[in-house]
């Protein structure tokens, strides 16, 4: 048993550690490791031989992707931090694609989903906390629960500008040079060189 002084200046016995305290200790550092490493292989971009294609291009982490080996990405792609590319195989006849062409942007807490194809032709720019996908949930409630519907290939075509906080539906193809504006829906096909705005969006010049 050791002594400390008190703050009047008298020494006070002290108790050593207890093994039961040191071991919960060793299991609470334990853990914490466990979480960083768990983190960190979610977070981390997959190496560049992880990827079914991947250029000279850059990825900000964290990002989160699930299947790189079925992604695709071009030369000096820049892709922000926090975007997920939610890569999946679910039907047997399907293999799924997604690509980002050469020089194309994405922007913070995109996400991506794909069953089918998504394509991003060459310098396109995508903003902030964009959701572009090929399929969705079954509207029945009864069906919906770790359900999607067969995809619809998507395609946001060279040079498209979607500005932040856009949902590009399904099916949908952004035309070549298009911008569509911050905050819309897109559920309809928009023409080359056309503006688009609205939820769901709409012509607004071109």
């Amino acid at each position: 048993m050791t002594r400390v002084p008190d703050a009047l200046g008298h020494a006070l016995p002290t108790r050593p550690p207890s093994s039961r305290g040191l071991l919960q200790r060793l299991h609470e550092r334990r853990g914490q490791r466990r979480i960083a490493r768990a983190f960190v292989r979610v977070t981390v971009p997959p190496r560049p031989e992880a990827w079914r294609r991947f250029g000279r291009s850059w990825i900000v982490p964290p990002a989160r992707v699930s299947r790189p080996d079925l992604v695709e990405i071009g030369d000096g792609v820049v892709i922000l931090e926090n975007v997920w590319m939610s890569v999946e195989q679910i039907f047997d006849d399907i293999t799924p694609r997604l690509v980002f062409g050469d020089r194309v942007r994405v922007g913070r807490g995109c996400q991506f989903t794909v069953v089918g194809e998504v394509v991003v032709e060459e310098d396109a720019l995508i903003g902030d906390f964009v959701q572009i996908g090929d399929t969705s949930h079954p509207y029945e409630a009864r069906l919906r629960a770790g359900t999607v519907v067969r995809p619809r290939p998507t395609r946001v075509c060279a040079g498209a500008l979607i500005r932040g906080h856009v949902v590009v539906l399904p099916g949908v193809t952004v035309g070549a040079g298009a911008v569509v504006d911050h905050h819309s829906v897109v559920n309809a096909d928009v023409p080359p060189g056309a503006t688009v705005r609205g939820n769901p969006a709409k012509l607004v010049s071109g």
